[in-house]
């Protein structure tokens, strides 16, 4: 039997990471990616490059990531997160 629902439907709203915690990107050295964190501009990973990054939310979400790539054909991502 269904009913009325008692709760109030969970909120959804995009959310941005916080800060880069860890950039291991071959060959790009150290770099400011305050630019990336707000969307004001994109990372670029030369080819044939593994590259790693740690990103900070900064506070407990129950989310579920996305991202949004161009191009690397035959490249392969990893994506992996943890809520804790």
């Amino acid at each position: 039997m269904l009913v009325p629902r008692e709760i109030p439907l969970a909120e959804e709203s995009a959310q941005r990471f916080a800060v880069v915690r860890l950039a291991d990107i071959a060959g790009m050295g150290q770099r400011d990616y305050a630019d990336f964190i707000k969307g004001s501009s994109m990372l670029q990973i030369p080819p044939h490059t593994h590259a790693k990054l740690l990103l900070d939310q900064g506070f407990l979400t129950n989310a579920y990531p996305q991202i949004t790539i161009s191009s690397g054909k035959n490249a392969v991502i990893r994506l992996s997160y943890a809520e804790a």
